[in-house]
């Protein structure tokens, strides 16, 4: 028996008791008191009153449940199609797919840290530094890696504390070619991070 089926049993035996219960009173204690047929609709109406708002209460409870579980769906979904569009040829179609992944981030905390994993590995696949040894020639970011370190950016300013709360390594950068990007010169930290910078 599911739990919707168990509230509206228990309401309807809470009713029905309390119907009784006021008969039973109305016919004993009418003998004595002069209890009217008025008191026993008013007690009725009081009973429906408090079953229809504990009704509309776990009504309204399994709506925000029902709401949660489809913003998570759609969540979900738009995590997948920008994850897809980031494996694509088209350099748009992947600059889309950060930019869809920045709202994401912002509209979900919860994915922050995915996602802050994902682009990091993204700027070290499409930028990776050649040599360790020769930095003075390194040429600028690709495009899509510089737009990819620009949303890393931006979300952990907004997330700082939540990421410095973490006890491991969110973004690692080691190794990618950081150089041209002005996000870089903006105070953004990275603990523990190897960067090229320009």
């Amino acid at each position: 028996m599911n739990a919707k089926n168990m509230v509206l049993i228990i309401c309807a035996i809470f009713a029905v008791a309390a119907v009784a219960g006021g008969y039973l009173f109305w016919g004993v204690a009418g003998k004595f008191s002069g209890l009217k047929a008025e008191d026993l609709r008013n007690l009725i109406f009081l009973v429906g009153g408090i079953t229809a708002t504990i009704i509309a209460a776990w009504r309204a409870r399994v709506a925000d449940k029902q709401t949660q579980i489809n913003e998570r769906g759609q969540i979900t979904e738009r995590f997948t199609k920008a994850v897809e569009h980031l494996g694509s040829e088209n350099i748009y179609m992947r600059i889309g797919a950060l930019h869809a992944l920045e709202r994401i981030g912002h509209d979900s905390e919860n994915d922050v840290v995915a996602i802050l994993r994902l682009l990091s590995n993204f700027v070290q696949k499409q930028s990776p530094v050649k040599s360790k040894y020769v930095v003075a020639n390194v040429e600028r970011a690709p495009l899509d890696a510089r737009e990819g370190f620009g949303v890393i950016s931006r979300l952990a300013k907004e997330y700082e504390q939540l990421l410095k709360n973490q006890n491991k390594k969110i973004v690692n950068l080691f190794s990618s070619n950081l150089k041209g990007l002005p996000e870089f010169s903006k105070g953004c930290f990275f603990d523990s991070t190897s960067l090229v910078a320009t």
